[in-house]
C-alpha cells in the first residue's frame, strides 16, 4: 500500500498562490481612467480650438475666435493637455465629416 505524500512547503505554495489571479486572464495595457475633460477619443486625429478673447497664446500656439484645426498627433502630451485645460480656449473633436 502505497501512500502519496504531500510536502509542507507545497501545500504552503498553494495555499500562497490561491488568492492571485492568471496573469494571462488579465486585460493587457489597460489605460488608467482618466478626467473626461482632459481626454480626447482615441479615434480623435484632430482639435479644433478657438478663443473666448480676440487673441490669447497657450503651449506655443496663438488662437484667436476663429477655430484653428490642431494634429493632435503632432502636439506633445504637456501642450496638449494645457489646451484642453485652458478655460479661455473652446475646444473640440473634429471628426471627418468636418
Amino acid at each position: 500500500m502505497a501512500a502519496t505524500k504531500t510536502s509542507k512547503a507545497s501545500t504552503d505554495k498553494a495555499a500562497a498562490n490561491a488568492g492571485t489571479t492568471d496573469p494571462k486572464t488579465q486585460p493587457e495595457n489597460t489605460p488608467p481612467a482618466a478626467d473626461a475633460k482632459t481626454t480626447t477619443a482615441p479615434e480623435t486625429k484632430r482639435i479644433a480650438v478657438k478663443s473666448m478673447t480676440p487673441s490669447f497664446r497657450r503651449a506655443g500656439f496663438e488662437f484667436s475666435r476663429t477655430e484653428r484645426i490642431l494634429d493632435v498627433r503632432r502636439l506633445t502630451d504637456e501642450q496638449l493637455q494645457a489646451i484642453q485645460e485652458e478655460p479661455r480656449l473652446v475646444v473640440r473633436p473634429v471628426g471627418q465629416e468636418d
